[in-house]
């Protein structure tokens, strides 16, 4: 089973809005660089022999304490959805989402509270999925 971490590619700066996967195999995928970029990296168990299923969520897990709160930044699970869309052969899906993410997160002026914004979990999504709406026209 390979795993693959994304963290952002650029040091500790979100703001370059940059997901290319790397791979590795150790089961400790959350080494990100900066701990909050925890918060914003995903991973992938993939399995390249098609025997199983393959396998993709935030590093941070599900975070039911935060439940119905809107307090949770989206961008790890997004990521991990624009990680299945490519790992499924959805390339231009992938590719639309890791464009609406860079560029949201580029322009900054909607953060989640992690990257000291005031958003909520909907705001933050929102101004994604209108990015990609926008972007199909």
């Amino acid at each position: 089973m390979l795993q693959v971490a994304c963290p952002p590619n650029h040091g500790t700066d979100p703001s370059n809005g940059s997901f290319r996967c790397g791979k590795n195999r150790e089961s400790g995928s959350a080494k990100s660089g900066a701990a909050g970029f925890f918060l914003i990296t995903a991973g992938g168990n993939i399995n390249l022999e098609g025997d199983y299923p393959s396998m993709f969520e935030p590093i941070h897990g599900s975070a039911p304490k935060y439940q119905g709160k809107g307090v949770v930044n989206p961008v790890a699970t997004i990521e991990s959805i624009r990680m299945m869309m490519e790992h499924l052969g959805e390339i231009e899906a992938s590719r639309e989402i890791e464009t609406a993410l860079s560029q949201v997160l580029k322009e900054g002026k909607i953060k989640a509270r992690d990257m000291g914004g005031s958003h909520s979990t909907s705001e933050m999504g929102d101004a994604i999925k209108y990015v990609i709406l926008a972007n199909k026209k």
